[in-house]
C-alpha cells in the first residue's frame, strides 16, 4: 500500500501511454486550445487531473481494473492472438467505463451536491485524514460532508458496476490497421474503441480483423472531433494519410 496519495492522476495509464512512445520516450501531442503540436513523455501533467478522485479509486478498485487490462494487453502484444475469452471481455469492458469515467467525472459533480442528513461527522485532525485515506477508507466531514474526491471515486465506482450490469455481453476484438497510426483523444466516451498499440486497438462489435485506411481515418477523425483538451499518437503526420 502505498505510503502517500497520488496528486497527479492520470487517465489513461502512463503503462498506455508508453505503448505509443516513439524512440525517444515521447508521443506526439497536439493541445487544442492554442493549436499547438509538441512532444510529450507518459509522465506530462497534461496527461493528468489533480486529486478528482481519492486514493481507493485511484489505488484500490481502479489499479485493479488497470492491472487486469495491462495483462490483456500484454499477452495479446505477446502472442499475437486475437480471440479474446469471456473474462476478458470483461476486463477490457470494465477498463473502457473507467477511461471514461475519468475523462468525464467532473461532469457529474453537480448531481453529486449535498450532505448527508443526520450525520455529523468528526473532528479527525489532517494527519487522521491522511492516515485514513492512504488505508482506502472514506471519511465524512462536519456537518455531514462528504469531501468530492470522495463522492467522484463512490460514483466511478457505482457506473462501472452499472455499465458491466447493463452491458453483459460485449464484445471485443482486437484490430489493426497497417498503413496508418491511431490517435487516441482525451474522450474516448462513445466509441468503444481502444487503442493500444500506434497500429493496434480493441473494438467492439467490429469484426474486421485489418482495418482499411479510411476506416482508420474515420476512427481517427472522431478522436479529433471528441477530443476536449488534447489528443496524441505515435506520429501524428501518418494517423490520416498513408
Amino acid at each position: 500500500m502505498s505510503n502517500e496519495l497520488v496528486k497527479n492522476q492520470h487517465v489513461l495509464p502512463s503503462k498506455s501511454i508508453e505503448r505509443f512512445c516513439n524512440e525517444k520516450g515521447m508521443v506526439q501531442a497536439h493541445r487544442i486550445q492554442g493549436n499547438n503540436t509538441f512532444p510529450a513523455n507518459p509522465r506530462n501533467k497534461m496527461f493528468c487531473v489533480h486529486r478528482l478522485w481519492d486514493q481507493r479509486a485511484e489505488q484500490g478498485y481502479g489499479k485493479k481494473i488497470e492491472d487486469n487490462y495491462q495483462s490483456v494487453v500484454e499477452r495479446v502484444l505477446a502472442s499475437g492472438c486475437r480471440v479474446l475469452s469471456s473474462k476478458d471481455n470483461e476486463i477490457i469492458s470494465e477498463f473502457y467505463a473507467l477511461w471514461c469515467l475519468r475523462s468525464s467525472i467532473e461532469s457529474y459533480d453537480e448531481s453529486m451536491s449535498g450532505n448527508l442528513v443526520g450525520v455529523t461527522g468528526n473532528t479527525l485532525t489532517d494527519e487522521q485524514k491522511l492516515n485514513l485515506e492512504l488505508k482506502q477508507t472514506i471519511y465524512i466531514e462536519e456537518g455531514g460532508v462528504v469531501p468530492m474526491h470522495f463522492k467522484r471515486g463512490i460514483t466511478m465506482q457505482m457506473a462501472i458496476d452499472s455499465f458491466i450490469l447493463r452491458n453483459p455481453n460485449l464484445k471485443w476484438f482486437v484490430a489493426q490497421s497497417k498503413l496508418l497510426e491511431f490517435i487516441v483523444s482525451d474522450n474516448p466516451e462513445g466509441e468503444f474503441i481502444i487503442p493500444f498499440t500506434p497500429a493496434q486497438c480493441f473494438i467492439c462489435s467490429f469484426h474486421v480483423p485489418i482495418l482499411s485506411v479510411e476506416q482508420v481515418r474515420r476512427i481517427n477523425m472522431g478522436a479529433i472531433m471528441r477530443s476536449k483538451f488534447y489528443y496524441f499518437a505515435r506520429k501524428l503526420s501518418v494517423t490520416l494519410y498513408a
